[in-house]
């Protein structure tokens, strides 16, 4: 909630997603965009309780949307890796791949 005592969303839970990214596919973003704010808990803290954030891995042709939200937990922690093939889908207890349907 403090800037004393923390680095915000981004700092305390994108960064394990964003690490990943960067190990697993070897690479580091070379742009980004955010956007975030103190919306929902008005009870003077000093970090978002919600933030957005768009990384560009143009080498690896890798675009990465993050985001993390104090306001909801429905579904709860969700990461997906979508790519070409198919979808990485990795939750707190299960893991799975679902391939890319063909068109015809």
């Amino acid at each position: 909630m403090y800037k004393e005592y923390s680095g915000g969303l981004v700092a305390e839970l994108l960064s394990h997603q964003i690490d990943f990214i960067n190990w697993a596919f070897d690479t580091h973003p070379t742009e980004f965009q955010a956007t975030g704010g103190i919306d929902i808990f008005k009870d003077g803290r000093e970090t978002y309780d919600n933030v957005q954030v768009m990384f560009r891995y143009p080498e690896a042709g890798i675009i990465g949307n993050f985001g993390s939200t104090c306001g909801n937990a429905y579904d709860g922690y969700l990461f997906k890796i979508k790519g070409t093939k198919g979808t990485i889908s990795l939750l707190t207890d299960k893991g799975s791949f679902i391939l890319k349907k063909c068109r015809s």
